[in-house]
């Protein structure tokens, strides 16, 4: 299934319940190739849906084990996942999960929160450590939070992994963190740029395989005390904000609850309540990196040849006024 794109789209999923101890694996939306060895899955988008009370894991791309069999050119915009892990034979519910070689794939702009394990799962493959991981994965532009031991976001198991990381709101975990790596392996590319971590640490540990690329840059990090954990691991970091007290965010009560406006135009959290004030140490404080990395959450480019905002946002006066939330027509699939 590698031709034409496959699109699922203003599409409401829920109450999906499974029972492992009966045999049953269902998910919310799944893009997979389990038709056999070989297999190929590409082009798929899954845009603006609803993913909740699942008996499982929410989204899942997640192609078969075998060494060959692969998906890729997938995107998951717009979503919003929550109320995962239904299941009660099953201890986890991830939001979304990345699972084996997946190439060539980026997850946008989505709200995930109240799940049962990570909001963000990435693993190596299930039983062959010779099978390929995730490559050229980008996560970037999403509001994220689950106070859950696997982290926020969460790289485990074997398989060379290649992922960009930018743009992203992260908040409240204080058990394992924003982002952690704990049981991860195989060969490492990774970047980390321009994310806000509210409320919650990043925690570096456990990898425990080489590292060719890893770049910590223009992050802020919000936690009481040791905002960056175990990061002998990170080849160039710069430019990263650790605090524990307010950096200058508008408003951390009034964290974002999902996005308002049109994606490519002016899409943005719904509340500013975790962008920066004039005062802040942010404003200007970050290093200009690459054109690919420059969309903010709040869709202000990033000059190019200038200083940038530290976190996920920057600055643009013409975008000050409320937006009215779109109006979605939900398709509902029980």
């Amino acid at each position: 299934m590698n031709g034409a794109t496959k699109r699922v789209e203003n599409v409401e999923v829920h109450h999906i319940f499974t029972e492992q101890s009966k045999g049953e694996y269902k998910y919310g939306i799944a893009m997979s190739n389990w038709g056999g060895n070989n297999g190929v899955l590409e082009n798929v988008e899954i845009i603006n849906c609803s993913v909740h009370d699942i008996g499982r894991d929410a989204i899942v791309l997640y192609p078969s084990d075998d060494p060959n069999s692969r998906i890729g050119n997938i995107t998951v915009r717009g979503c919003e996942v929550y109320n995962t892990g239904q299941d009660p034979g099953y201890s986890e519910g991830h939001g979304i999960v990345i699972k084996g070689w997946v190439y060539n794939s980026t997850i946008e702009n989505n709200y995930i929160h109240d799940v049962n394990s990570s909001a963000i799962f990435v693993s190596g493959p299930e039983n062959d450590g010779t099978q390929r991981g995730a490559d050229n994965v980008i996560i970037k532009n999403n509001i994220l939070t689950a106070q859950d031991n696997n982290g926020i976001i969460r790289l485990y198991k074997k398989g060379a992994k290649n992922i960009k990381i930018h743009g992203n709101i992260i908040h409240d975990n204080n058990i394992t963190g924003g982002f952690n790596l704990g049981g991860n392996s195989g060969m490492l590319d990774l970047l980390i740029y321009n994310n806000t971590f509210y409320n919650t640490f990043v925690d570096l540990g456990s990898h425990s395989s080489s590292v060719n690329t890893f770049d910590f840059k223009n992050n802020i990090i919000h936690y009481s005390s040791n905002q960056l954990r175990n990061a002998t691991s990170i080849k160039n970091q710069s430019n990263n904000l650790l605090v524990s007290s307010n950096p200058g965010f508008m408003d951390p009560n009034n964290k974002p609850t999902g996005f308002i406006g049109t994606y490519g135009v002016d899409l943005r959290p719904n509340t500013e309540g975790l962008s920066l004030k004039i005062g802040s140490s942010g404003i200007d404080g970050g290093v200009a990196l690459a054109n690919t990395y420059n969309q903010s959450i709040n869709s202000v480019l990033r000059p190019q040849g200038s200083t940038w905002y530290i976190g996920a946002y920057e600055f643009n006066p013409g975008l000050i006024s409320p937006l009215s939330p779109p109006v979605l027509n939900l398709r509902v699939i029980q």
